[in-house]
């Protein structure tokens, strides 16, 4: 009886593991690239203090070629996006973001997303490299 008690422990702390893979990450993101744009969807599971998200778009050799910089706000309980001139109601799980692709000539074009907070400390970091 004891060895299965153990065993359902085990799977259970096994399981968790694995649908809990975000340890060490603010967030995850995901990029797509078109002729025209790298569409940038980004899930934060902490917002905790971030307040500002910049993409950038640089090339293999690291020079920085495009970059945006979004704010989040929290306002009355909610979450509110102030991007390129505009703000918008969002979900902290679910951020969509453009960057406009005019180089299409690079060879391994990169998406860097960095999430700061106030005073422009960078809180998360992650990168995209197109092959």
């Amino acid at each position: 009886m004891k060895k299965n008690i153990l065993i359902l422990i085990f799977l259970f702390i096994s399981l968790m593991g694995i649908s809990q893979n975000r340890e060490g990450s603010l967030f995850y993101s995901t990029v797509e690239k078109t002729e025209s744009t790298y569409k940038i969807n980004i899930d934060i599971f902490e917002v905790g203090k971030i307040e500002y998200i910049e993409i950038q778009l640089v090339d293999e050799n690291k020079n920085e070629l495009a970059s945006d910089m979004a704010q989040l706000i929290l306002r009355k309980g909610k979450y509110f996006l102030s991007y390129k001139d505009k703000e918008k109601p969002v979900y902290p799980e679910n951020i969509d973001l453009a960057l406009k692709n005019e180089y299409n000539d690079i060879n391994y074009p990169q998406i860097n997303i960095k999430l700061y907070d106030a005073n422009l400390r960078i809180l998360d970091y992650s990168q995209t490299v197109f092959y």
